[in-house]
């Protein structure tokens, strides 16, 4: 069961750095933040 639960947030984190990746690609994310 743990190693489920850790492969699932994995996977979802996975996802979330998919998506950014992406948007980076298409210019929507900054690379740098500034305050």
């Amino acid at each position: 069961q743990r190693i489920e639960r850790d492969w699932e947030q994995y996977r979802d984190e996975a996802k979330e750095l998919e998506n950014y990746e992406e948007a980076l690609e298409r210019g929507e994310v900054s690379e740098e933040e500034d305050d």
